[in-house]
């Protein structure tokens, strides 16, 4: 049997790898994806990048990182950074499981989907990230001033129903503070449920609450199958993105910061880093030593 490679990494990103998994032990997360899985679809996202030449806002941040080095601050880097998504999830996982576990109201995880909303192929790069997160902050104005704390992210799947394809933008949080029946009717329209609005709230047992958060804050891609039919969940199968769709989903997160899918509601998340690096005694790497052989496309 061939042993499985082993590959390397910065002394720094392994220092920062241990104390990472460290603070995320309290939050009991069914799984977190390892090092090399998020090397290989890093490697594997650039080449796509490269065959389809595709450029975004945040190409340069990409580039910079190269597979096995610590960002130098993961929240200047795209939202399509494999590394830096983690990053960023693991930091706000574990600033905001304390606080929320500690209300005394129930915690909720909210999904709402709206047919208005979907995108046909080609098209996700008009999908409205600042506008969705908006409009679900002002729907919770109706609620009492300051009663509402917990995270919201948007994310978008493919969806093929009887061979009919279109990306479907979905807005999920993690509340606390109202009940039940005051968040649905915040996020209903007044004249009641329309056809293609969906609501979906389903009430957080505490010992699952990281996994809720960071099902939130999780970079997804996917598609979800269902046979022809009035009713597209029925039958519902949910498979890998076919190649073409994948690169035009990574397009999309290449046009955004790490930071721009979620926002926080009711309080501060805290500083920017995950925990003081300066605690951790490993050598700095010089630009260039990091830029040797990271797999930035040559000109």
């Amino acid at each position: 049997m061939t042993a499985k490679r082993s590959h390397f990494y910065a002394p720094r990103l392994v220092a920062v790898e241990a104390e990472l998994r460290k603070r995320l032990k309290p939050c009991r997360l069914d799984g977190f994806e390892t090092l090399d899985n998020i090397r290989d679809r890093n490697i594997a996202m650039g080449d796509r990048f490269e065959r389809r030449g595709i450029e975004g806002k945040h190409s340069q941040d990409f580039w910079l990182c190269g597979p096995g080095w610590a960002c130098d601050d993961p929240r200047t880097c795209c939202a399509a950074c494999h590394y830096a998504s983690r990053i960023e999830r693991a930091r706000l996982t574990v600033r905001l499981h304390p606080r929320l576990k500690a209300s005394t109201s129930p915690i909720y995880l909210v999904s709402v989907v709206r047919k208005k909303w979907r995108l046909p192929p080609g098209e996700l790069h008009s999908c409205d990230v600042a506008g969705g997160l908006a409009w679900f902050l002002k729907r919770l104005k109706s609620l009492p001033k300051g009663s509402v704390k917990g995270v919201i992210g948007v994310d978008a799947s493919l969806h093929d129903q009887g061979g009919h394809r279109w990306w479907q933008p979905r807005l999920q949080a993690v509340i606390t503070g109202p009940d039940k029946v005051a968040l649905q009717a915040a996020l209903t329209p007044k004249a009641g449920m329309t056809p293609g609005w969906l609501v979906k709230i389903v009430e957080v047992e505490r010992s699952h609450l990281g996994n809720a958060i960071s099902q939130v804050l999780a970079r997804t891609s996917r598609m979800h199958v269902s046979d022809a039919g009035d009713d597209e969940r029925a039958g519902q199968r949910t498979v890998p993105l076919p190649s073409r769709h994948l690169a035009e989903h990574d397009a999309w997160l290449l046009d955004q910061a790490v930071t721009e899918r979620f926002r926080v509601v009711g309080f501060r998340p805290g500083p920017a880093p995950l925990f003081d690096e300066k605690s951790i005694r490993a050598p700095r790497i010089r630009l260039s030593e990091r830029l040797r052989g990271c797999g930035r496309p040559r000109k």
